[in-house]
């Protein structure tokens, strides 16, 4: 219990191995297919344009196997809800972030693409790291 609240913070019932699948999901494998699969600006085909929304897709499928490995309360469900809610959190800190630093006024984000921002971010931070032969002109 936290003070005097009652509020309960989840009871966390991991299932290690299906843990370890999950980071594996999240960062091996999309790692491996951008790496693997020619991707660049100046070299991006029909035949590989592919590689890039399956691995944002196995990401973030990624964060919710880890939420659903955890197991709040002993339910699956709760933890990929809540993995799926943390992924859309980071992605607007992430976006918060990224327009604090570039000098882009904050009132920009309160428009509706925000959230399809927030769901693209690992992306936008790929493509600000230079990752994957994404970089930014």
């Amino acid at each position: 219990m936290i003070g005097n609240s009652g509020l309960q913070l989840p009871k966390l019932r991991p299932v290690k191995g299906a843990v370890i699948v999950s980071l594996i999901i999240m960062l091996a494998i999309p790692t491996w297919l951008l790496n693997f699969v020619p991707v660049s600006r100046h070299t991006i085909s029909p035949a590989t344009a592919w590689a890039i929304p399956a691995a944002l897709g196995l990401f973030a499928s990624g964060w919710l196997a880890a939420g659903a490995s955890l197991r709040p309360n002993g339910s699956i469900w709760r933890g990929a809800v809540g993995g799926l809610a943390i992924y859309l959190v980071v992605g607007m800190l992430w976006m918060v972030a990224f327009h604090t630093a570039t000098g882009s006024p904050l009132t920009s984000l309160v428009t509706p693409l925000v959230f399809i921002g927030a769901v693209f971010w690992p992306l936008g931070v790929a493509q600000t790291l230079g990752l994957f032969g994404l970089q930014m002109d």
